[in-house]
């Protein structure tokens, strides 16, 4: 969605609070109204009143009382490309421009994903909700007409041209990175998306029978190395540009689908799984698994090698490139991570290690414990998926350092790229 050039309830529902004196605390309604309902209401309460004529009701009443609301409906309108009413329950919108209608019941659907206005049992809904929206319009003086000759056709497709036109990465990334450089990891990480996609009904070119059941296509790390498709690894390659909308949809409700639920889980091996956790990863056959080294999704799930509970990372991404420390802490988590390049600590080859080396917990072990070696895979192993954002945080500390680490990166690319094939 680009802007808000829509009527559905994510656009025009806007959450309104109120607090004060007098106000009871702690109550909800779902009563409806105007942003412009806002100004007389104020004045109610403060004992002012508007002595103009105004289309504005004010509402202080339903503060006290939540069922009575003062507007039994609402009327939304967009251009001269749709119009729509609501009340409690029924929602319809009317594109006049493609002569479509749509009817949702917001009681039933509330995220209206189901439009009814095309079934037999809902034509005299249809019509009524029609004649009241024309009844408010005229109303309000808006001379929109919700039926025009010649509309045009309902159904869009892209240009074939723009639909063939190669994706490209977002084109202000990078920018004061060699050209050369850039172009390469483009292409390069195109390719791995490409490469890890695994269809249904599809192994993937893997060792093993089991296949993809999904439903759809699967992004995974690597399809002929693993037989899941793992949320941290999938939330990075969506940052490509590379994933399309209808890959984003179904990965995205497929997590949903695979989240625990409310209450907390317990497992074999004393582990837990908080409510509402997302997994670690999901299986081929869409069953969740919460922690790493496993593809098991039942309660024998997790050793213990990894902790007690999920790993976090799957809640949280990197505070930094997300822009959620305030620009002391910024400044501050940038320096600490510059001074561990200099020293070496976290970075090889322009892959970047998960505890400094100066950190370890002993001389066996990066962490408290692990399944491998040291120095390796998730015990202390370079890794290039973070180099991206460990470049981001150091050219806005120095542009030097994080030339020279992305050099490093392009450069381990470059020699272990995966197109070459084995060798």
């Amino acid at each position: 969605m680009i802007g808000k050039q829509n009527l559905y309830e994510h656009s025009v529902r806007v959450p309104l609070i109120i607090a004060g004196p007098g106000i009871p605390a702690g109550t909800e309604t779902a009563a409806m109204c105007y942003l412009y309902d806002v100004l007389p209401t104020l004045g109610k309460l403060c004992g002012v009143t508007n002595k103009e004529p105004s289309d504005a009701r004010e509402f202080s009443a339903t503060l006290h009382d939540p069922s009575h609301p003062s507007r039994s409906e609402l009327v939304f309108a967009y251009h001269d490309f749709q119009r729509a009413i609501r009340d409690d329950r029924w929602k319809l919108i009317r594109y006049p421009q493609i002569n479509k209608t749509q009817l949702f019941d917001l009681q039933n659907d509330p995220f209206e994903l189901h439009d009814l206005a095309g079934n037999p049992e809902s034509a005299g809904r249809v019509g009524e909700s029609l004649l009241q929206l024309e009844g408010a319009l005229k109303q309000y003086g808006d001379n929109c007409a919700l039926t025009i000759p010649n509309p045009k056709p309902a159904a869009w497709s892209p240009p074939k041209d723009r639909a063939q036109k190669k994706p490209t990465a977002l084109p202000t990334l990078g920018r004061g990175l060699p050209k050369g450089d850039l172009a390469f990891l483009r292409d390069m990480t195109l390719d791995v998306v490409e490469a890890s996609r695994v269809k249904p009904n599809s192994n993937g070119g893997g060792r093993w029978p089991i296949t993809n059941s999904c439903g759809f296509t699967l992004v995974t790390p690597g399809k002929d190395t693993y037989t899941a498709f793992w949320v941290r690894d999938f939330s990075m390659a969506v940052d490509s540009g590379f994933i399309t909308a209808e890959e984003l949809r179904n990965h995205l409700l497929l997590t949903c689908k695979a989240q625990n639920g409310p209450a907390e889980l317990t497992l074999a091996n004393g582990l837990h799984v908080p409510a509402w956790a997302i997994p670690d990863h999901i299986n081929y056959d869409g069953r969740p698994s919460f922690y790493p080294g496993t593809y098991s999704s039942g309660h024998d799930q997790g050793s213990g090698a990894c902790g007690h509970v999920p790993p976090i990372d799957d809640h949280y991404e990197f505070a930094l490139h997300l822009g959620v420390l305030d620009r002391a802490q910024a400044s501050a988590a940038r320096k600490t991570v510059a001074e561990a390049v200099r020293r070496g600590t976290i970075t090889l080859e322009g892959g970047v290690r998960q505890v400094p080396t100066d950190r370890d917990f002993s001389k066996t072990t990066a962490w408290e414990r692990s399944m491998c070696a040291i120095n390796t895979y998730q015990n202390g192993g370079y890794c290039h998926t973070a180099s991206g954002w460990l470049i981001e945080a150091l050219w806005k500390r120095d542009r030097a350092l994080a030339l020279r680490a992305f050099s490093e990166m392009l450069a381990q690319l470059r020699a272990q790229d995966f197109r070459k094939g084995p060798g």
